[in-house]
């Protein structure tokens, strides 16, 4: 007999059952539902599965009735139930990235702060949420003077553990913990003094406190269990109130909470039962599409919503199972049932629709998960992912989903994302596969690291890998060596360089790979980057140079992180020299060591050693890229003295943008940017102190040559290098792999 679903139990519940212990989990209702779909279920553990030959000894029904052990085909479809402890992660990461099997709710450790990020996005779903932040003294602060009451919540955690009711009475703060009965009243000093411990070691929110509706004058919350059915849509499986015991902070059934069933209750208080139903429901289910959208392959969620006085639906919190125990609880035996049929109603349906949804295409990209997609910490790579996903979102996304993977995506138009939160590389690239294989994306993009190429390959062996290399960096030791960059290369069907310089160095390496290697630029953001010489672009110049207390200076601008490949230092020693011919030279320099951090190196102490001699410097921290902009604008000139080979170069296309004459080397895929004599000037670098300093003066002394470059700048960018371009070069790519 096949066994096409397996349902992965924890081993205390999966003990349990087999004890005939049906509390938690029932292998009886499984089964019944299953059948009824027309499949036949396979009931394990972890320690079950046999990874030598793909087989599982798992528990079976049996012809003549009840239960059997038996060694049994790993089924390719699984749905999870476990919630796996540290020490099961190994095991688990293993099952998730093993090829061929898909787990549906594989991933149900939700982050708080993730859900009210995905939900707060959503301009209905932002009206049904309580006002969050993450916990600090500030936030805490700003808060108080909006809201009476609190909570402070871990964002990993469930079951009521480390929450903490804070209500704001006079001068003092009155605490209560989850698991005692009692309140403290503290100080506010006191309180923001051991706000830092209370949060130590883990991650922390701020929830506004809302007077939910009582019963009997005990707090009182509803559980909505949501799940995917037979049509692989979202449906209410049930609803039951949950009790807290008098004075206490938390409704979880371990915290000592009762559930009962809700329409004698919303009866007894005065409320229509059929109505808060539907408009609960009708919240709940706009939050599954929502979250669904952002958690690739959620099936069960569980809410937890409270009603206001004025009846208005509130999301508490999200858990990604069901919790389906609280039903039982209440003897609410419909609902106890349905939790269970509608997995298995979804498994056929998954299973129906395997083949079709296999040969639907999307289209994946993956950023490396180092940096996050939007905010302060965002790189060039994850930039470039960004802008042009959400562009080609617009045009594609409605006949080809495109899904967005990495850290910190925020909202991008057009795209679903695929949030991955992990604390390494190596363990986003293990969350980052078991969602690629539910996918099965036609295409996947790869952004810059050719050490995964072949990890996607075995989750998607039939789709289309484009490998993009913005440099060379992560395409040599030690991220990866010759021979499995040769592999990697073999696995992909297009390599993408950033400029023909960086084509021309793999095609030197690999030869044969050549046919294969394409060139499809960077671009930019032209509404972002408006001309300095634009009308508008003249306003927000002198706006900018009024804020930053700029008058009739000669700006030279870095930007960049300061590294020594960058050159930052022979800019610094020019700067004299530049000084004797332009007194009323200015230098900024913005930027950081890190991508969205400022710390201390050894040469960033270097740096400002240098240039403690009355130099007319100004050091501007790591800005987000939506600042960079008022830089460009205030400047009459950059200078990026890049002495390494760098691929391209974004930071000079965006000052072109602005209309921004450049100096720069000529070196790498530079040239390929900067037309030198065009729109700027480029050095050969032998001798960067003096070629620089005698550039930047000769341009400082011809305004009318700077004004040139300047706009010969904005021309050539809006003719090579828009990201409306990129977009129409991966279009065109995609016809070439016969995707379009």
């Amino acid at each position: 007999m096949a066994y096409e679903v397996g349902v992965l139990f924890c081993r205390t519940f999966f003990k349990e059952c087999l004890r005939g212990h049906q509390t938690n989990e029932s292998f009886d209702l499984y089964n019944t539902y299953a059948r009824q779909a027309g499949i036949e279920p396979v009931f394990f553990t972890l320690r079950d599965i046999s990874y030598r030959d793909h087989t599982v000894r798992g528990v079976v029904s049996k012809r003549s009735g009840g239960y059997e052990r038996s060694r049994v085909p790993l089924p390719s479809l699984i749905h999870n139930r476990v919630k796996p402890r540290s020490k099961d992660m190994g095991e688990w990461y293993r099952l998730s990235n093993l090829p061929g099997v898909t787990l549906f709710n594989a991933d149900n450790r939700l982050d708080k702060w993730d859900v009210y990020r995905w939900l707060h996005s959503d301009p209905i779903m932002r009206m049904h949420l309580p006002e969050t932040a993450r916990a600090t003294v500030p936030a805490m602060n700003q808060l108080f003077l909006r809201h009476a009451s609190l909570y402070l919540k871990p964002s990993n955690k469930s079951l009521g553990m480390g929450i903490r009711r804070m209500n704001q009475r006079g001068a003092k703060i009155d605490v209560a913990l989850s698991r005692h009965p009692k309140s403290f009243a503290l100080t506010r000093s006191f309180v923001v003094n051991k706000l830092g411990k209370w949060t130590r070691g883990g991650s922390y929110l701020l929830q506004q406190g809302i007077s939910f509706m009582t019963y009997n004058g005990k707090p009182m919350d509803i559980r909505v269990s949501v799940q995917r059915g037979e049509d692989g849509q979202w449906h209410i499986s049930g609803m039951v109130a949950k009790v807290a015991p008098a004075g206490r902070v938390a409704t979880n059934m371990a915290l000592g909470g009762k559930a009962y069933l809700l329409d004698p209750i919303l009866a007894s208080m005065g409320f229509d039962p059929v109505k808060v139903r539907e408009d609960i429901a009708r919240v709940s289910l706009r939050a599954a599409d929502v979250l669904s959208n952002a958690s690739i392959g959620l099936t069960d969620l569980g809410l937890d919503v409270g009603i206001d006085s004025a009846g208005k639906v509130w999301i508490i919190e999200v858990n990604a199972r069901d919790l389906r125990i609280t039903f039982r609880q209440a003897k609410d035996w419909t609902a106890w049932s349905t939790t269970f049929a509608r997995p298995m109603q979804y498994a056929a349906y998954l299973l129906r629709n395997r083949e079709a949804q296999e040969k639907e295409t999307k289209i994946a990209w993956i950023t490396p998960g180092a940096l996050t997609i939007t905010g302060k910490a965002s790189g060039s790579v994850e930039t470039a992912a960004r802008e042009t996903v959400k562009r080609l979102g617009k045009e594609l996304g409605k006949e080809m989903p495109i899904y967005l993977f990495g850290k910190g995506i925020g909202l991008v138009q057009g795209v679903k994302p695929v949030e991955i939160r992990a604390s390494s590389e190596k363990e986003y690239w293990k969350r980052a596969i078991p969602q690629l294989r539910y996918l099965r994306p036609r295409v996947i993009h790869v952004e810059n690291r050719p050490d995964a190429v072949m990890k996607v390959k075995h989750a998607c062996p039939r789709g289309k890998i484009i490998l993009y290399a913005h440099s060379e960096n992560y395409f040599k030791p030690p991220w990866i060596d010759e021979e499995a960059l040769n592999h990697a290369l073999q696995s992909c069907d297009r390599l993408l360089t950033n400029s023909h310089y960086l084509k021309s160095r793999f095609v030197h390496r690999f030869p044969h790979f050549a046919p294969r290697i394409e060139v499809l630029p960077l671009g930019v953001d032209t509404t972002l980057f408006p001309d300095r010489m634009s009308p508008l672009g003249e306003v927000i110049r002198g706006h900018e140079r009024e804020r930053m207390g700029l008058k009739d200076e000669k700006v030279l601008l870095f930007l960049g992180r300061l590294l020594p490949q960058k050159g930052v230092h022979h800019l610094i020693r020019a700067l004299p020299k530049i000084q004797e011919r332009h007194p009323q030279v200015r230098l900024i320099i913005v930027g950081g060591s890190h991508y969205g951090r400022n710390e201390s190196t050894t040469y960033v102490r270097q740096l400002h050693h240098i240039s403690r001699r009355g130099l007319p410097i100004q050091w501007v921290d790591f800005v987000p890229h939506h600042r960079v902009p008022a830089y460009y604008a205030v400047a009459d000139l950059l200078v990026m003295p890049s002495m390494g080979e760098e691929a391209f170069g974004l930071v000079n296309l965006e000052a072109m943008a602005s209309g921004l004459p450049v100096v720069s080397v000529r070196t790498g895929g530079i040239p390929e940017v900067v037309d030198d004599g065009v729109t700027g000037v480029l050095i050969p670098g032998q001798n960067p102190v003096d070629e620089l300093a005698e550039a930047c003066s000769l341009l400082l002394s011809d305004p009318d040559r700077m004004k040139e470059y300047g706009w010969n700048g904005r021309q050539r960018v809006e003719k090579h290098f828009t990201w409306e371009r990129t977009v129409e070069q991966t279009k065109a790519l995609y016809s070439r792999l016969q995707m379009i």
